[in-house]
């Protein structure tokens, strides 16, 4: 199938040229484009810290199974973007995932191995015809990188406003409810009432005066009704408008299911009676 006028393009990533230079792993690049469409459909959400950065949820068995690559590739790849700074990790509890925030390049030209464009030369009345070529073959290369330069700037802003498309797109296609999208809104209200994710795929948010209520009403319940949600939201792509609502209704429901009738233990059956 070929493209023409009306080809819709499919989904894709975005992968910022400044990467096509750099001394970055082929997965490392990789897993930058991945994390720059995460971040993309984080800023249509409001996902920011106090400081107004953008940052990622993104469990990494999951970014194992998006890029076709094993955990360990994936752990190498964000250690190797950690040290070309380019990617900030921050720990956020023993069950709450990381937070992830991806960064760009002080100077794109530099990050890429670009040779220095100041060198001095001599006059040009006193340079030989060699030295008249080296001179102009420098000055070349020095226009070359410059247009280069703004070329990438023109092409990231034509890039943001074409990727803002596709993260909305993408984002439709996630299925979440209307309070789900607005969930990560209200984390601009710092403090307890900040949504948590738990569970074994963490994909279950619930506030920590939520989690709270829901221990002190099951308090041998909760966390196993956790990881089912989680699994049950994982397998079957359902999603819903309040995780906290759904555990409580669950968890209710079979609570009545499974009280006991209080049978008289010195009841003496008589001959012929039976259960």
């Amino acid at each position: 199938m070929f493209f023409n006028a009306n080809t819709k393009v499919p989904s894709y990533i975005p992968l910022p040229r400044f990467l096509l230079d750099s001394h970055l792993s082929l997965n490392a690049k990789l897993l930058y484009g991945l994390l720059l469409n995460r971040t993309q459909l984080s800023q249509l959400r409001g996902m920011t810290a106090e400081d107004g950065a953008v940052y990622v949820i993104y469990p990494i068995r999951q970014m194992a199974e998006d890029l076709g690559r094993s955990p360990r590739t994936i752990n190498s790849a964000l250690s190797e973007l950690e040290r070309a700074q380019l990617l900030q990790r921050v720990r956020q509890g023993v069950k709450a995932a990381n937070r992830l925030f991806l960064q760009l390049p002080d100077d794109p030209a530099i990050f890429s191995g670009a040779a220095d464009k100041d060198r001095p030369s001599a006059p040009e009345d006193s340079q030989p015809p060699d030295a008249k070529k080296a001179a102009h073959h420098d000055a070349k290369k020095t226009a070359h990188h410059d247009a280069k330069k703004t070329a990438h700037h023109d092409a990231k802003k034509t890039a943001y406003h074409d990727a803002k498309k596709t993260a909305y797109h993408d984002a439709q296609n996630l299925r979440a409810s209307k309070k789900d999208k607005e969930l990560p809104d209200n984390s601009k209200e710092r403090g307890s009432n900040t949504p948590r994710c738990y569970g074994l795929f963490e994909n279950v948010w619930l506030s920590d005066p939520e989690l709270s209520q829901l221990r002190a009403m099951y308090p041998a319940r909760t966390e196993e009704y956790i990881e089912r949600l989680s699994a049950y939201m994982q397998s079957s792509g359902k999603s819903y408008a309040s995780h906290y609502a759904t555990l409580h209704r669950w968890m209710a429901e079979d609570q009545k299911k499974t009280e006991k009738v209080n049978y008289d233990d010195e009841y003496v059956y008589r001959k012929g009676e039976y259960l």
